[in-house]
């Protein structure tokens, strides 16, 4: 029996989680890696206490009144440990009863504050990544309208007159080739209206050129 007693507190001393076990919720026992995670010194830090102490000060409802309730639970209940240095520590609980009475427990702590800090950078990772997506799909629409808007001015600015705004020689000289077609094509005749402004050489030569950019500008207008 001794043997057998000193074979299993010596696994559960190299344990790399933290087990204790409580009498009405009273710590009787902590091992090693209860001691480390708690970053005391030894047992006596802690034996006697409440088990609720040990655990962040939002968990200890839980831990004084309703520590039986997870026994029946069977599953990992995620909680903060309390360390002596006033830090926290993330860890998963599992509650079991311990030597057949209801009233002797014995918890397990994980240490689960790698795995948490590894969901939280692949968390912030996704974020960021999906900024640079949107932010990389509103630059490419930006340049995509900008693009559209540019090649909109150059296919303008190629047909078109760029004081008055009007179609320029080139535009003209494509609508006659295509009237002509179709006129062709259908049998049908166009007219072409040539208008002149008398008087416009007097305007340039009195009152300069920017005041006949003016007038053209207008006559277009009209």
């Amino acid at each position: 029996i001794h043997r057998s007693e000193a074979r299993y507190r010596k696994l559960v001393n190299n344990a790399l989680d933290l087990i204790c076990t409580c009498n009405n919720s009273k710590i009787n026992y902590i091992n090693e890696a209860g001691i480390s995670m708690l970053g005391i010194k030894d047992a006596s830090e802690v034996v006697g206490k409440d088990i609720a102490d040990i655990f962040h000060p939002d968990y200890h409802e839980i831990f004084s009144d309703n520590l039986n309730s997870l026994v029946s639970e069977d599953m990992l209940f995620p909680t903060r440990l309390l360390r002596s240095d006033s830090t926290y520590l993330d860890v998963e609980v599992d509650v079991n009863i311990f030597d057949l009475s209801a009233s002797n427990l014995m918890i397990e702590a994980r240490d689960i504050t790698e795995h948490n800090q590894a969901v939280e950078a692949l968390y912030q990772s996704n974020k960021n990544l999906e900024k640079r997506v949107e932010e990389r799909t509103r630059e490419l629409t930006e340049e995509i309208s900008l693009r559209k808007e540019v090649e909109e001015k150059l296919r303008h600015t190629a047909s078109h007159d760029g004081l008055t705004g009007l179609p320029n020689r080139g535009l003209l000289i494509d609508r006659i080739n295509s009237a002509l077609a179709r006129g062709s094509r259908e049998h049908d005749n166009f007219a072409l209206l040539f208008i002149d402004l008398d008087g416009f050489k007097a305007v340039n030569d009195t009152l300069g050129h920017e005041a006949g950019d003016l007038l053209l500008i207008e006559a277009a207008n009209r």
